[in-house]
């Protein structure tokens, strides 16, 4: 028996009074809900669906900050390789 997973989805808060907003994760069909509830808000705390600019920036946010030692180990022998290669081919094996 297979059990359906719950998809999240990304949510934007808006605080109207000071014009901040942040971001939290709901399961789809809360979030919604929590959309359509607020959808004519004049104060307070207002819920929308973020742009596909502000998903990308978010998610490449939470991406950098889990995997950062991955990261950096990638870019260090990156910047390893292409010089070794240079001096093997140039000098070493002519």
């Amino acid at each position: 028996m297979n059990r359906k997973k719950n998809k999240k989805m990304l949510v934007k808060r808006i605080n109207l009074k000071s014009n901040t907003y942040d971001f939290i994760i709901k399961d789809k069909c809360t979030a919604f809900r929590i959309i359509e509830s607020t959808k004519n808000e004049k104060c307070g705390i207002k819920f929308t669906k973020p742009n596909q600019y502000n998903k990308l920036i978010f998610y490449i946010g939470i991406f950098f900050r889990e995997n950062k030692k991955a990261i950096v180990l990638a870019v260090i022998i990156l910047l390893l390789t292409y010089p070794i290669k240079y001096i093997l081919d140039k000098w070493i094996c002519p």
